[in-house]
């Protein structure tokens, strides 16, 4: 008997973007409020600006698997791999640096999972287990 097919997705309408473009447009708004020189606003702006751009264009990346497929996307970019063909999957931590997945296959190849694709670590290693695949 297989495992249920697992589907993760994250999307750039955050809790955390919304947040911080509410404190963007606050800062924005008590530095109106105080008359703040011109030359304050373009660096608040610019820096602000990947959040509005993630809201606005709503990126959409994860994972999907199942009993014979295991694909990650992120944005045009898609990647998919047959589980059979899987050798073993490697995952740091953030005491390591930044999370990374390098999914490494049976023939010696392999390649690495962008972040926004990964779900959480405890969930991630338990579905892949459950699915037959090595995690190291």
């Amino acid at each position: 008997m297989s495992a249920a097919a697992y589907y993760h997705r994250a999307a750039g309408r955050r809790m955390a973007t919304l947040i911080a473009l509410a404190a963007a447009t606050c800062f924005l708004v008590f530095a109106a409020l105080y008359n703040a020189p011109w030359w304050f606003y373009p660096p608040v702006l610019l820096a602000f600006a990947p959040a509005a751009w993630a809201v606005l264009s709503n990126p959409q990346s994860g994972m999907r698997l199942n009993a014979q497929q295991l694909t990650f996307f992120s944005g045009s970019w898609s990647r998919s791999v047959g589980v059979t063909e899987v050798a073993s999957i490697s995952i740091t931590d953030w005491s390591e640096g930044p999370p990374t997945a390098t999914i490494n296959l049976k023939d010696g190849s392999g390649f690495d999972v962008p972040l926004m694709c990964l779900p959480l670590r405890e969930i991630f290693v338990c579905e892949l287990r459950a699915h037959g695949v090595s995690v190291n």
